[in-house]
């Protein structure tokens, strides 16, 4: 029975020695501690060939996932590059477009200042033009009976337009003519 006993205490041992418990190794005697540490050895070895073992599958496993989907993206790269270089040749011709577009708008902007330039000008001779006929009327009475109304209104308008209404100045002598 002594040697079953060694035996419990042996396979009690192992336990320890499986569970890890230091707690339980330093209520060991000497020889159990020896022999713990002699069965610690080939289960030590063990785990540590099977942490490396699952160590080396989870990198061999994330190495195949990213080498998938390297692959996966390279081929949608291949698969969107014609769409890529559509849209570049898109893009290059719309940009020519805006610079066609910008040099309307400048020959647009260019005429356009011309234009109120020119308009300027006539309307500065149109008032010109007004005040000549209307200072060779009130030289000339005897025109006015030539004229009809609506052209007479027009010119004392336009003659009020430039004098202005004055307090002290008496009125334009074309405005005491009579209608005809």
């Amino acid at each position: 029975m002594g040697s079953q006993g060694h035996e419990m205490t042996n396979s009690n041992v192992l336990f320890r020695a499986f569970s890890g418990s230091s707690e339980e190794l330093s209520h060991a005697s000497g020889e159990d501690k020896t022999q713990i540490k002699k069965d610690q050895k080939p289960i030590r070895a063990m785990t540590s060939k099977e942490y490396s073992k699952n160590y080396r599958s989870k990198q061999f496993q994330k190495v195949a996932k990213l080498e998938a989907e390297a692959k996966s993206l390279q081929a949608e790269i291949v698969a969107k590059r014609p769409a890529i270089k559509c849209k570049e040749e898109e893009n290059l011709m719309l940009r020519a477009e805006n610079d066609m577009m910008r040099q309307k708008l400048s020959q647009c902007s260019s005429q356009l200042m011309h234009k109120q330039a020119e308009y300027r000008a006539l309307k500065e001779e149109i008032e010109r033009m007004k005040k000549n006929i209307a200072s060779s009327i009130i030289g000339c009475p005897g025109v006015l009976n030539n004229l009809d109304s609506t052209t007479i209104q027009l010119l004392r308008f336009s003659l009020l337009r430039q004098s202005g209404p004055s307090t002290t100045d008496p009125p334009p002598p074309l405005l005491h003519q009579p209608f005809p």
